[in-house]
């Protein structure tokens, strides 16, 4: 299944998954010269940018979709996607490269809920599922009260606490790959953590302003 979305001319590593899914993704040395031979067409290059990005695309589409297999078809769309568009594609700097390819991420990711309700509970593990037993039990309730505060936040809302907090993407960073305004971004993690505090405080107890 992991290969399902690639087909046709599209070059076969580029559906190939690093077995560690949670590595550091590799640095890139002269991002915006290596840009600039990806969008000419460059093998190399563009094998350098799915290297690079693979696991961070992964990591925030398996956070969303919850299941590994579909999590893989749909990154693998992704990087389709990217390979298709990255021509036109008219960012310079890494930071705005990665909030561009975040946006793809997030619409194909929104595609693929709205196909797919009710929504499937979040995983408990935002890693690649290789914990010991004893370290889920002993985690579970932690997981437990985590899914539901999550899950009772809007996509947008759980998009935004991803792109800030775990890959430290700037407001405006955020805001490409959301499609929305810096401000409107402000606002949406305003809320998102307002609701995430009131949804894992204790009962009676109110979130500050």
């Amino acid at each position: 299944m992991a290969n399902a979305a690639c087909g046709g001319s599209s070059p076969s590593r580029f559906c190939q998954w690093p077995s560690k899914r949670v590595s550091e993704s590799m640095s890139l040395d002269d991002f915006p010269a290596r840009l600039k031979a990806a969008r000419q067409g460059e093998d190399s290059a563009l094998t350098q940018l799915y290297e690079a990005f693979a696991d961070r695309v992964y990591r925030y589409i398996y956070f969303r979709v919850s299941d590994p297999h579909e999590a893989e078809d749909l990154a693998e769309d992704v990087f389709l996607r990217m390979l298709e568009a990255i021509g036109k594609c008219r960012v310079e700097t890494e930071g705005m490269f990665i909030a561009w390819l975040f946006r793809i991420a997030h619409n194909v990711t929104l595609n693929y809920l709205k196909r797919r309700r009710p929504q499937q509970p979040l995983s408990e593990e935002l890693a690649d599922g290789r914990d010991e037993p004893f370290d889920q039990a002993e985690r579970r309730l932690t997981y437990e009260h985590l899914r539901r505060a999550l899950r009772a936040l809007t996509e947008d809302q759980q998009s935004v606490i991803w792109l800030k907090f775990i890959e430290g993407l700037s407001n405006s960073e955020i805001a490409l790959a959301l499609a929305k305004n810096e401000n409107a971004v402000k606002a949406l993690q305003y809320r998102a953590l307002k609701a995430l505090y009131r949804n894992l405080a204790p009962r009676g107890e109110v979130a500050p302003e």
